[in-house]
């Protein structure tokens, strides 16, 4: 993670100040610039005080966070819907990473229905999701749930390679609930094109087995000991069950693993 831009949307809070003060040392080690968005609200006063409500808030951000004087960063704040503003700060600008804080709660139903799960769904940049603030310090291996459904695009591998050097890590390709005998020759001819792919980086080949595929990736990233899980949505059959799923609270909140999302 070296030379890009990364947005963290913030909303003044103390949690919100303690998961940027996580971020703050890798944005200085690599050379990263930093962009801080707020969503504003409309009071009942007038457009005047909003902006000098938000401008006061900033103000004793800054004040709170001395380690930010110590990083390249600008603010930025529009009124509007938290997901909306973020995703349309990380278009205008092309931001490289989208880092998004969530707190940690009973069921995934409070990550994937939260303004999280909206950006998630609708960016076209790669957006790590954080556990209670917590941005890893130490990864010696990187979880990357596939299905070989359909090949990968190059461009999609960018966000994982660059973790992956940044942590000095280990990706392991992790194919839940099919084994190696049963995948097709197309299947076949997307796992060989992956492989190639990830030449460059330490990688592996994995398979897990589970009786749900949220159950297969959660035990086999707690055995393996990844440090972050990936996956890629949308596109996928496998991705598309996945989140689905009720996926396991051991995987997103109490292994509170990272999870970086390959747009």
């Amino acid at each position: 993670m070296k030379d890009l831009t990364i947005l963290f949307p913030t909303d003044f809070s103390e949690y919100g100040r303690q998961a940027l003060e996580a971020l703050l040392p890798t944005i200085k080690k690599g050379g990263n610039h930093l962009i801080l968005v707020h969503a504003a609200r409309h009071t009942r006063v007038d457009a005047q005080s909003d902006k000098a409500l938000v401008e006061d808030a900033f103000a004793n951000f800054r004040k709170n966070t001395p380690e930010l004087e110590q990083v390249s960063y600008e603010m930025r704040w529009h009124f509007g819907i938290s997901s909306d503003v973020v995703l349309q700060e990380a278009d205008k600008v092309e931001v490289d990473l989208i880092v998004m804080p969530t707190r940690g709660a009973p069921g995934i139903e409070r990550l994937w229905g939260s303004k999280t799960d909206s950006v998630v769904k609708r960016s076209i940049t790669p957006v790590l999701v954080l556990h209670e603030a917590a941005f890893p310090t130490e990864v010696e291996r990187i979880a990357l749930a596939v299905d070989y459904e359909q090949p990968i695009e190059s461009h999609r591998l960018f966000m994982l390679k660059e973790m992956t050097r940044f942590f000095k890590a280990e990706v392991d390709v992790v194919n839940v609930q099919r084994r190696e005998s049963e995948l097709t020759r197309p299947e076949k001819r997307h796992r060989k094109m992956l492989r190639q792919q990830l030449r460059d980086i330490p990688h592996r080949f994995s398979q897990a087995q589970g009786e749900e595929v949220s159950e297969g990736l959660t035990e086999h990233a707690e055995k393996e000991n990844a440090g972050m899980v990936a996956v890629l949505p949308r596109t996928f059959g496998f991705m598309e069950k996945l989140f689905s799923e009720r996926v396991s609270q051991r995987l997103v909140y109490n292994s509170k693993l990272p999870l970086l999302i390959l747009a």
